[in-house]
């Protein structure tokens, strides 16, 4: 028998949820169709509250033809959403992030209400970081302050050709622990190859999640191995950028963005600029600017100002330039200028090479290929949808 105390809590629980629902755009009865507008004419569903039974409010579903209406104009907006300028959408999802965190009281609520709990984030655990050579610290900050911030300890596997920075790193993270009175092992370190403290760190189900960067093949064994025992896996993989060249463009400020994006870090890092998709009206202008431009890049030791371009990361990365462009003769792709190795006392240690312009094809297996050198491949075309079907039609995917 329900005591009259118990219906006076009732009927105060009962106003306050009406009262939050209002407040949330909520009714008695809510069409749960949207597309821009307001939609749902199918079967009646109740959302009752696992905490007391009571009815909270119903909702009127989509018919299939309800749904189709909606996946048209979802397609539609995104045809238009795709040309808005990036900056702008940033700022959309910014005042987007603002309201919800404004609701964020009331919609816990409401989750409490509808489903019977509050969500609460906990931290994962050991968060395993693989990087490469080319960002031998970025990577590792960008990953283990998230992880630091959330709650979870890390352990980091650095590239074997930057082991010295890593060590470099971890000591800083140490002396910062350890004046903090924290756990220094919250920034773990192991140096070691691939083929056994990779595998043991991917495989280790200790570690719910791997953070790996590097070629497109190891992330794909990555994704496998970590897949195999349920675990996640955050993966920044190789790149194959390309820089469409419009017969309108401004081809001195064409130059200076093609020349950084394709020279800088001697062209070994996932973002270099490996394709120029040029109009054919302005292919002869731009190759022999190209050409002039690379004879008078500073190549030469990293640490002496003035030097634009400095070596490559080892041999191994010369000689696999040069199998690179060997693949490129075998395909009947011309170079233009570049592409040998450097010898001399300018060019100590064997791993300087000049940068490499090469006049290619689209469909050039080796222009499919992600080479991690200052190999710029130039290519021609007619329309613009050839440029943008030559842009997209290579598989990596950064």
């Amino acid at each position: 028998m329900t005591t009259p105390r118990t219906k006076k809590g009732l009927a105060a629980s009962n106003s306050s949820t009406a009262a939050l629902l209002k407040k949330l755009g909520l009714k008695a009865e809510n069409p749960g169709v949207f597309c821009g507008e307001w939609l749902g004419s199918g079967k009646l569903l109740k959302s009752t509250s696992p905490v007391d039974g009571r009815l909270l409010a119903s909702v009127r579903t989509a018919t299939p033809q309800e749904y189709e209406r909606v996946a048209q104009r979802a397609q539609q907006a995104f045809f238009a959403w795709q040309t808005v300028p990036a900056p702008k959408r940033g700022e959309i999802v910014r005042q987007l992030g603002n309201a919800l965190r404004d609701a964020k009281g009331d919609l816990g609520r409401l989750v409490t209400l509808e489903m019977g709990k509050m969500e609460q984030w906990h931290p994962l655990g050991v968060v395993g970081i693989v990087t490469a050579f080319n960002f031998p610290v970025a990577v590792w900050a960008w990953n283990s302050a998230l992880a630091a911030v959330c709650g979870d300890a890390t352990l980091w596997k650095p590239s074997s050709q930057t082991p010295l920075t890593a060590i470099a790193t971890i000591k800083i993270a140490e002396r910062i622990c350890r004046a903090n009175q924290v756990d220094p092992a919250l920034f773990s370190l192991v140096i070691g190859d691939g083929a056994t403290i990779g595998e043991c760190l991917i495989g280790d189900p200790r570690l719910p999640l791997i953070s790996a960067t590097g070629s497109t093949r190891m992330g794909r064994h990555v994704a496998e191995v970590v897949a195999r025992r349920l675990g996640r896996s955050l993966l920044e993989l190789g790149g194959n950028n390309a820089i469409i060249v419009a017969p309108t463009a401004d081809v001195d400020l064409a130059m200076r963005a093609i020349l950084f994006g394709a020279v800088g870090t001697a062209g070994q890092r996932c973002t270099t600029t490996r394709r120029i998709i040029v109009h054919e009206s302005l292919r002869e202008v731009l190759a022999r600017r190209l050409t002039d431009a690379y004879r008078q890049v500073p190549i030469g030791s990293p640490l002496e100002a003035g030097t634009l371009m400095g070596p490559l990361v080892n041999t191994r990365a010369v000689e696999d330039m040069q199998a690179a462009l060997a693949q490129v003769r075998k395909e009947h792709g011309e170079i233009l200028y570049g592409g040998e190795p450097l010898r001399g006392p300018r060019y100590p240690g064997g791993c300087y090479v000049r940068p490499c312009l090469v006049a290619a094809r689209h469909d050039m297996k080796i222009v499919h290929e992600e080479a991690c050198a200052p190999i710029l491949y130039l290519i021609s075309y007619r329309t613009l949808e050839e440029a943008i079907a030559y842009h997209n039609e290579v598989p990596q995917g950064l």
